[in-house]
Formats: structure tokens, sequence, C-alpha cells
């Protein structure tokens, strides 16, 4: 008995190295299959791309390219896994019946993967992610047509042979051929490679299968010019989805040449060209943080700002509005949280605006971090054209006014993700194996994605906004004046304060149009560190590197000085704005003389944050079992993180009560039970989830968000 069990456990054993050693020789293939197809089942940001489908209407192009591309990449991944498992590579085993079925059944389980990989994230993506019946439905029907597609490959390739031996005899003619039916009939048998036989060499192969190759890398390289060329529309257009999988389908080629080198040689290639790639990392560095040219209209240098204390002043001293002599500014905090955040900070600072048209003029200074970055600078580059005289009634004009909800989430609301994995797959990742860096970078790819949502939304109908350029424009452009001396600016409020994270220090680096210094604390100056004006774009950015879908920004002193430092998402210091926000709120108090009543509003945009408290009521933390000694670190570092930001909102909290001001808190919480995923796209689902939160629907939900409205509007009509 014991031996029976000892002989099958071998026997076992000796079969999954078999299969295992079959795997490697077309690990290229398993590998791009592994990792794009799993992060579409288990990473919900991936999930929420495909949620971003759910409108059928406008968006069924996009489910016939995410098809198209499904079935490129699957057929590239089945037909290269096919070619390399055809090699009589040194070192492979012999044939027999078990290897001749792995032969003939990896390459196949390989392409159906991918097909089922979508399938399950679309179902995920409906059924955890969406309570939407519409949306439900779309998605379902999208997966059960994707499914019938992956049935009919799997088909193809279990019956090809079939097919195209009954294909050729049709084709076939007694009288001779043409050249171009002797081209058909060679072409169909391009998928024909043997299963229970192998070649010496490529030359073996035929001419067909050489073309077929020449055509996969003819065709990575056609997509790396266009992607160059046009960074922005063509990734939009095809959706992140498909970019996502032509980009598996363009990559299997190109390894799959290395791979069938690496194993011809028995020399670790691959290891190889990852270890040049290290190398060259030192010398091949494309992220510098981008700057405006010198020539450029509304250059600015960092030394002409005001000071904090200066600006607030100024504010305080402007006619007309009762709240500047009872020196009751508004500082917003808003957090990051990628288009979600972006989303909900234009939502909840546009509706108080339309409602009450003077609060623009009223917001003295907002810290944001990362999408809560762009939404701020959204908002600001909205009250460009209000700023004439400014608004004096906090009552909604009788025409409707400007809707700078519906514009702000117009903007907000777009496909950024899209043009940064184009970005992330073609240039910057090609920039990787060559020396010296002059590639675009993905940054830039989602920098110039935000610039053009502004301006689509510019030409949109219905939206009017101030410039159709602003964010492609200079940062000191968004305050209306003279960008060279910002004394002469008719004004320099709402001041924005864009958070980021010095990788070397872990330091605060803030974008701002106030001076930092003196009146932050252990923070670092970006416009002082650069010495130059940057694009509206670039500045968001700096607060918004999100991590390893954005690599570290390189910064320069002064112009194309020495490199000075790298920055991050200001997450990672503290993700709520809060802090930077207290330093404000502090400075403006001791320099009001004790008389300042701040109205504080925290926007924080992370779901599974209670409401902030102060009454020391701790409740019980979810427990830590499985792989806690090796999980335990990291899952610590990450809710550190995350605590470190409430504390601050907190102690923000606290501070304005202490000096007799309100504080309000708009919390994007959990809609029955889901969140909205945390990306670079929105789907319509989500947008219509976060919009319930600011409305009476919202009360049901228990976020509290509707009643933080009301108290605020009454708030401000108070003189």
């Amino acid at each position: 008995m014991l031996s029976g069990v000892c002989h099958g456990i071998g026997w076992l054993w000796r079969h999954i190295k078999l299969t295992w050693r079959m795997i490697f020789l077309c690990r290229f293939s398993a590998l791009v299959v592994a990792v794009f197809g799993l992060a579409f089942i288990c990473i919900d940001q991936a999930q929420d791309l495909l949620l971003a489908l759910d409108d059928a209407g406008e968006r069924w192009p996009q489910w016939l390219f995410l098809y198209v591309a499904v079935w490129a990449a699957a057929i590239s991944a089945w037909y290269w896994a096919r070619i390399l498992l055809s090699f009589d590579f040194p070192g492979t085993p012999a044939l027999d019946p078990f290897l001749t079925g792995v032969n003939r059944w990896l390459p196949r389980a390989l392409g159906v993967f991918l097909f089922a990989s979508i399938v399950l994230a679309l179902v995920l993506a409906a059924f955890v992610l969406t309570s939407d019946p519409a949306s439900r439905r779309t998605l379902i029907a999208g997966a059960a047509v994707l499914a019938a597609q992956g049935a009919l490959f799997f088909l193809f390739v279990v019956c090809r042979r079939r097919w195209l031996k009954a294909l050729d005899r049709h084709l076939a003619r007694p009288d001779g051929e043409g050249a171009l039916r002797r081209l058909l009939r060679a072409t169909i048998w391009i998928y024909d490679a043997p299963e229970d036989k192998r070649f010496r060499n490529l030359r073996e192969l035929g001419w067909n299968s050489l073309v077929a190759l020449g055509l996969s890398l003819l065709t990575s390289f056609a997509l790396f010019v266009i992607v160059l060329r046009y960074p922005v529309g063509p990734a939009v257009f095809f959706g992140a989805g498909a970019v996502a999988m032509t980009a598996a389908a363009n990559l299997i080629p190109v390894g799959s040449l290395l791979v069938y080198w690496s194993n011809r040689c028995q020399l670790p290639l691959l290891s190889a060209i990852l270890a040049w790639a290290l190398i060259a990392s030192f010398f091949n560095d494309n992220h510098d943080v981008r700057l405006l040219a010198k020539d450029a209209a509304d250059t600015t240098l960092p030394d002409t700002r005001l000071t904090l204390e200066e600006a607030y002043d100024r504010w305080r001293d402007r006619p007309g509005d009762p709240s500047a002599r009872s020196q009751r500014p508004v500082i917003v905090a808003t957090a990051g949280g990628g288009s979600r955040a972006a989303y909900w900070t234009t939502l909840v600072l546009g509706s108080v605006q339309d409602q009450c048209p003077v609060f623009g003029d009223r917001v003295f200074a907002i810290s944001g971090v990362s999408g809560g970055s762009l939404g701020a600078a959204i908002f600001v580059g909205l009250l460009a054209d209000e700023r004439s005289g400014g608004a004096q009634s906090c009552s909604p004009p009788s025409d409707g006014g400007r809707h700078f909800a519906k514009t702000g989430g117009a903007v907000s609301s777009m496909d950024f993700l899209s043009p940064t994995l184009a970005g992330l797959l073609y240039p910057d990742l090609a920039q990787r194996f060559v020396v010296p860096g002059f590639l675009p970078d993905r940054s830039e790819y989602l920098e110039l994605s935000w610039e053009t949502a502004w301006h689509a939304a510019a030409e949109s109908p219905g939206i009017a906004l101030p410039s159709a350029d602003s964010f492609a424009g200079s940062f000191a452009a968004l305050w209306p004046g003279d960008s060279g001396d910002w004394h002469k600016k008719a004004r320099v409020w709402p001041a924005l304060f864009l958070n980021g994270t010095n990788v070397e220090t872990g330091r605060r680096i803030i974008a701002s149009n106030l001076q930092i210094r003196p009146s932050f604390r252990d923070a670092y100056d970006a416009f002082e560190v650069v010495g130059a004006d940057m694009a509206v774009s670039t500045a968001v950015n700096m607060s918004s590197r999100f991590p390893y879908l954005e690599a570290p920004g390189t910064m320069h002193f002064p112009r194309d000085g020495p490199r000075w430092g790298h920055v991050v998402d200001g997450g990672y210091f503290e993700n709520f704005g809060a802090a930077t926000a207290a330093e404000i709120l502090e400075a403006i108090a001791l320099h009001g003389g004790g008389d300042v009543k701040p109205i504080v509003i925290q926007i924080s945009s992370d779901p599974d944050l209670d409401e902030l408290r102060a009454d020391g009521e701790t409740a019980k933390p979810p427990e830590t079992s499985f792989g806690r000694e090796l999980y335990a670190p990291i899952r610590t570092f990450l809710n550190t993180r995350a605590a470190r930001g409430s504390l601050a909102a907190e102690t923000l909290r606290l501070r304005t009560h202490q000096l007799g001001g309100d504080f309000f808190h708009f919390r994007l919480c959990r809609y029955e039970g889901r969140a909205p995923a945390l990306g670079w796209t929105l789907s319509r689902a989500a947008r219509q989830e976060i919009d319930g939160m600011l409305d009476k629907t919202d009360n049901a939900q228990g976020c509290g968000n509707y009643g933080e409205l009301e108290r605020l509007l009454q708030l401000l009509k108070q003189p």
C-alpha cells in the first residue's frame, strides 16, 4: 500500500517536472498570459476599466476593439507557444505520449485562459462593482459574447487541421494555380505547427511562419510609432482594455524570439537583458518633470510670488464681502484617490459654487493630494472667468448659472488610464533598454490626457470654459494678471497647494502659487527648486504620481542644472492634504491677530474611512491571521499611512473648533457595500454612485454629506 502511494507520488512529481520544463520552453507566452490575465481577475481597477464599457450606446466600438484585442492576444500566446514547443532544443526531453499531449494542450490552455480571464473580470465587474441593472445586463451580455468567442477559439485550435485541409482541397486546382492562390494556400498553413515532431532551427519552419513572425514584429513597431506620434487620441478611442490586450499580443512575439535564442544557445538571454535594463537605468532617465520653454508666455520666477501672509492680507482687504472683514476664510483639504477623488472634489466644490456663487471668492486656499489636486486645479481653472469683480450673492442665479459641478465632472470623468497604459507599455517600456533617455514617459501621457480632457470639455456643447488650453498652459496663468510679477496680479486666491513627496527625504514638496517658506515646516517649494513655470497638468502631477503606474519624477535645480531629487505621490506622506491645510490655518490665525474664524472643508475619498471623531472611542480592528509574520510589516506600513492621514484630518478639525470656526467633512463612502475603484478611469456606474453621495438619497447611505452641504450653504449665506 505504502509503496503504491510512493510510486504514485513519484509518477506525479516526474510529470509535474516535465510539464514545468515544457512551460519553461515557452515561458514568455506563459508569463504574459499570467500577468495580464490575473491582473484583470484580481485587480478591481482593471475590472473598473471594463465596467467603463457599460454605456453600450456610446462605447460599442470599444467592445469590438476589446474582442479583437483579446483574439489577437490569445492567438499570439497560443501560436508562439506552439512554435517554441516545436523545436528540439538542447536538453529537451524526448517526445512520448505524455509530452505530446502537453505540446498539444499547453498552448491551447494559454489562449483559452486569456478569454476566460476577461470573461470572469466582466462578471466580477457586473456583480461586485455595480448595482445598476442596465450596467449589469450590458456587462453580462458582453461576457457571454466573449465566452462564445472563447469557445470558437477553442474549436479553431482543436479542429484547425481538419478545417485547413478542407480549405486547401477547395483552393487546389488540377490545372495549376496563380500566384495569389498559392499565397493564400501557404498563408493558411501558418497555423499548422506540428505537435508530434520537432524542428532543429527556424529555417525548417517554412517561410510562411517566418513571415508571420516578421509581420508580428512589424505590427509591434507600427503601434509603437502610432503611440509615440498620437499619445492620447487612439488610446482613448480604443479603450484601456483593448490597449492592454494589444500590448500583450505585441510583446509575445518579441519575447518569444528572445526565448528561442536563449533556448537554442543555452544562454540566459532574458536575464542578461533584464540585467542590462538595470545597468541602463543609471543612464536613461526619461522621467524629468516637464517645464515650460524659456520663451513661453507667462513664465514666472518663484521669487516674485507672495508669501502666505501677504496673500491673506489681500484676501482680507478685498472690498464688498463681509466674510473678509469678519475673517471667515474658507480652507479646503482634499484627499487623493485617482479619478474618484478628482470627480468627488469637483462635485463637492462645484455643487457649493453652483448654489452659492460667492463661494469661490471666499475660498482662500485649497490643499490637495493626488486626485484631489486634479479636482482642485479643475475648480480653480473654472473660476478663471469669474474673477473680474467676484460674485456678491450666495443665491443661485435665476438662469441656473455656470453649472460648475457638471463642467468639473465632464473634465474629471474622462479616460486618463488608456493613454497612460499606452505610454507605459510602449515608449516607456522600450526606453528601459535604450541609452540615453529620450522617449516620452508615461507621466507625460497622463498629463497630456488631462490637457486633452480639458480641451474636449471646452468644445462640448453647453459647456463654456475660460480657455480651451488652460491645463496645457502656464500654472501662473490660472490667476489673472501679470505672471512676471505676482504683486500685480488681480487675485491670488483660491491659492493652490499641491502636495507631493520627495523620495530622498520623505518630506513634502509643494507646488503652489504662493511661497512655501517660511510658513511651512519641513517642506520643499517645487517652484523654488526648478526655478521656472510649468504647465498646470505638470504641477498637478507633482502631487499625483500614482505608485508604479507612474515613475518618480526627476527634478533638477533651475532649468538644466544638476539633479535635485525625485517627487512621487503626495499620499506617501499624508493622503488627506490636512497637514498642509493645518499649517495654512495656523499661519493665518497667527497673522490675523486671533480674530480668524475659519470655515474648513475636508474632502476625503477613502470609502473605508469612518466619520472623524474625537471622543476616544476605539473600534475593534479586523483580525490578522493568514501569513501574519510575512504580511504584517507590509500591512502595518499601508495602514499607518492611512491612519496618519486621518490623524491629520482630525487634528485639523480640532484646531478649527478651537479657533471658533466651522468644520465640514464630505466623505466618499461605500454605496450599497461597494466602493468606486481607485484608478485613473471612472465608469458611468461609479459616477452615478458618487453623484448619489451628495443628494438627498445620501441620507439612506448614512454618509451625511447632504446634511453637511445644507449646513455649509446656510453658513455661507450668513453676513
